[in-house]
């Protein structure tokens, strides 16, 4: 038997739902978690902090202008994506249309075991 929260009360009702198999537990003050075969985990991932670092720009085919760059977390097995980092606003100029960012320097990568992959948004 796995003890999903302890602090239960007449004010901090539980909510339960079975969705894909799994049940998903709150209690309107606590993270929702996900009871998944013997272990309680937190559901959902949590986001980068702060912008991507800064590309280098090359020739490409991204049209001149200025464009929002932002990141976030995913779980590719259940595609549960986290919240997005902060945008970072690039200036594309002068043909230089291709942005190469740096996946040792420029994300920060997540410690959370149930991120896999890093999905990159632009404008």
């Amino acid at each position: 038997m796995t003890s999903l929260l302890t602090n239960m009360s007449v004010y901090n009702r539980p909510c339960l739902a079975a969705i894909q198999g799994k049940v998903y537990y709150t209690n309107n003050e606590n993270t929702v978690r996900v009871l998944d075969q013997a272990s309680a985990n937190v559901a959902g991932i949590i986001g980068p902090t702060g912008a991507i670092g800064a590309p280098t720009a090359t020739a490409g085919l991204t049209k001149d202008g200025i464009h929002l760059v932002r990141y976030r977390y995913r779980n590719s097995r259940t595609g549960f994506p986290s919240n997005p980092s902060d945008a970072l606003a690039v200036t594309v100029s002068g043909g230089n249309g291709s942005l190469r960012f740096d996946v040792t320097t420029d994300f920060v990568a997540s410690s959370d075991s149930k991120v896999d992959t890093i999905d990159i948004e632009m404008t």
